[in-house]
C-alpha cells in the first residue's frame, strides 16, 4: 500500500519538470537563473554554502520567488526555504548525518517574469 502511495509522488514531481521545460510558455521565460555550491559532496553535519543567481535577459538583476527542496530518488525529503528577493540570493543548508552516503538532488525552482525555471544540484553526502 505504500509504494502506490510513494510512485505517483515521483512521477508527478517528474511529469513537472518535464511539462514546465516543454510548455510553450517555456520561450517566454524572460530571466535567467543560476545555481552554484561550494561542493557537490558535502560532509554530513557541516554547512553548505548555495547561491541562487536571478537576472533579467540583459544582465540586470531582477525580483523572484525562490522554492528550494530536497529529493531521494524522486521523493521530496526536506523543504529547506521559500524566499523572495531581488538578484542574488546566499544561503546555507546542514546536510542531516542520516543522509549521509546518499545521492541527493537539490533542486529550486525560480519564479519570475514568464513563468518559472527549475534547476537542480546532484549531491553525495559524505
Amino acid at each position: 500500500m505504500r509504494r502506490r502511495l510513494l510512485v505517483p509522488v515521483a512521477v508527478s514531481a517528474a511529469f513537472l519538470v518535464a511539462s514546465q521545460a516543454a510548455s510553450p510558455g517555456a520561450s517566454r521565460i524572460r530571466f535567467r537563473a543560476n545555481l552554484f555550491a561550494e561542493t557537490h559532496t558535502p560532509r554530513a553535519g557541516a554547512v553548505w554554502n548555495y547561491t541562487i543567481k536571478v537576472t533579467n535577459l540583459k544582465g540586470d538583476p531582477i525580483k523572484v520567488v525562490a522554492k528550494q527542496w530536497v529529493f531521494h530518488n524522486g521523493h521530496r525529503i526536506d523543504t529547506v526555504g521559500w524566499n523572495q528577493f531581488r538578484g542574488t540570493y546566499r544561503h546555507s543548508y546542514r546536510w542531516p548525518t542520516v543522509d549521509r552516503g546518499k545521492s541527493l538532488q537539490f533542486v529550486v525552482r525560480v519564479v519570475g517574469p514568464g513563468g518559472a525555471r527549475v534547476l537542480t544540484y546532484a549531491v553525495r553526502v559524505r
